[in-house]
């Protein structure tokens, strides 16, 4: 096999403040774009849906901040949201990225709500986010339908 060399390389150590990563960075500075390119599905529903969706222990982590808008309050929810249910850091910013800041949100609103979810209960908050990124780069999810199943099931009384 000419041509295929196996070479060593040392990596080099990074710094701990270069690791230093903030969930809340910018990610997805073009909103536009990213939501003609992907539809979640998030023209179909309203804030207030959200949080009618929401989960008890989502609300609480909503800390409304008067200088930014309430989409921001709800992607930074999320955000506080992810690290009380083991989500990592990386997993939340490729959704971020992939499917855009408040598609995220509410994609994080919905599975967190749906671990109590009578039938099919979400054990693995991280791996299920990680499904929806792959959904969302695919074209494929559908948000607006999972949250209004989680309200009709509120309007029959089923959790």
């Amino acid at each position: 096999m000419q041509g295929c060399v196996a070479k060593k390389y040392i990596q080099p150590t990074v710094s701990p403040q270069s690791m230093d990563i903030d969930c809340n960075q910018g990610i997805d500075d073009d909103k536009e774009k990213v939501g003609e390119e992907l539809s979640c599905g998030l023209e179909h529903i309203t804030y207030d849906q959200v949080l009618d969706a929401a989960s008890d222990e989502f609300v609480d982590c909503l800390q409304p901040d008067t200088a930014a808008d309430r989409y921001t309050d709800l992607v930074n929810a999320a955000s506080r949201r992810c690290h009380q249910l083991g989500i990592g850091r990386w997993v939340w910013m490729k959704a971020r990225a992939a499917m855009g800041d408040t598609a995220a949100a509410v994609a994080v609103v919905i599975l967190d709500r749906n671990r109590a979810h009578p039938l099919i209960p979400v054990v693995n908050p991280g791996g299920v986010l990680r499904g929806m990124t792959a959904k969302a780069q695919a074209g494929e999810l559908h948000l607006h339908r999972s949250l209004f199943a989680i309200l009709s099931r509120d309007s029959v009384g089923g959790g």
